[in-house]
């Protein structure tokens, strides 16, 4: 295993207990009374997944690659976007500065690579991640979102396990749909703190975009297993209870547009309303070609 990604191991590791500290204790007492382990591999078919006759959860580090470059990239261009608005400008190219396009590189390299199954060796050694980077640098809070990120999955995973959900069922997209709620509800029911959810809503949020751009890459319109990502989006964000004109939304639009445009879909925004209507609209967007597909 020599991808860079190996440097945040211990931290994604330790990450369900380290996001939310409140059900720590909780949270062990579970893994114990049910024997839960995590394990990593190089498997490009793997992203996450619970083997429930094993008590196992399982990661690819493909998948955790293109998981740290999303946060990363998002981050970055979110920051930008934000900048670009303080100056009033009424446009915003991603590949506009170095910093931007590097990142948005990166990202793209790897998913691409990853969503047609080719093995790929991290494109570049300007952004990689870095166990103890500086505090406020771009790497800092890249593993921040990040770890926040595969936290939810992991506690996606684990909720499937708490709530005896087997390999085999027909109820695929409910049971998919009750771990989504159960993860969210653990990641931030445990604080009121506006900082704290802001940042586990991102890592969410980064989380449920991963995927959803990887249902665009590989042109995936319907699935027997999983609800659509764009629905897991929306629902998500809702159950985090924060307000439809904060600025998690507003992170969330701006992504979804990014997606949208680099796909060539097309859709009505409703400029008129909150933040979260703005997002519904795009959402609609990707809904509207999955019918069409």
């Amino acid at each position: 295993m020599t991808s860079p990604i190996v440097k945040l191991l211990d931290a994604i590791a330790s990450s369900p207990f380290r996001v939310a500290p409140e059900a720590a204790t909780k949270l062990n007492n579970i893994a114990l009374e049910r024997s839960l382990s995590l394990e990593l591999h190089d498997d490009s078919n793997i992203f996450a997944e619970l083997i429930p006759s094993k008590a196992l959860i399982r990661l690819g580090v493909p998948f955790l690659e293109v998981l740290w470059s999303a946060a990363h990239a998002y981050i970055v261009i979110f920051h930008e976007y934000q900048q670009a608005s303080a100056r009033n400008q009424t446009m915003f190219e991603v590949g506009g500065t170095l910093r931007t396009e590097a990142a948005y590189r990166l990202y793209r390299e790897l998913l691409q690579a990853h969503a047609t199954c080719k093995s790929t060796p991290w494109p570049t050694l300007e952004i990689v991640p870095v166990q103890f980077p500086k505090e406020g640098t771009d790497a800092y809070v890249a593993n921040e979102v990040f770890l926040v990120a595969i936290s939810w999955i992991i506690h996606h995973e684990i909720a499937h396990a708490r709530l005896e959900h087997q390999d085999v069922t027909v109820a695929y997209i409910q049971q998919e749909n009750e771990a989504d709620q159960a993860a969210t509800r653990w990641v931030c029911e445990g604080t009121q703190e506006t900082r704290h959810l802001h940042k586990r809503s991102m890592g969410i949020v980064t989380a449920i975009l991963v995927l959803l751009a990887y249902d665009i890459e590989a042109g995936r319109s319907h699935s027997k297993t999983h609800p659509p990502s764009f629905e897991r989006l929306i629902l998500n964000l809702d159950a985090t209870g924060i307000g439809e004109d904060e600025m998690i939304y507003a992170f969330t639009f701006v992504l979804l547009e990014i997606h949208l445009a680099q796909s060539e879909i097309s859709y009505e925004v409703d400029k008129e309303g909150t933040f979260r209507d703005m997002c519904v609209s795009a959402c609609f967007g990707l809904r509207n070609v999955s019918m069409v597909n």
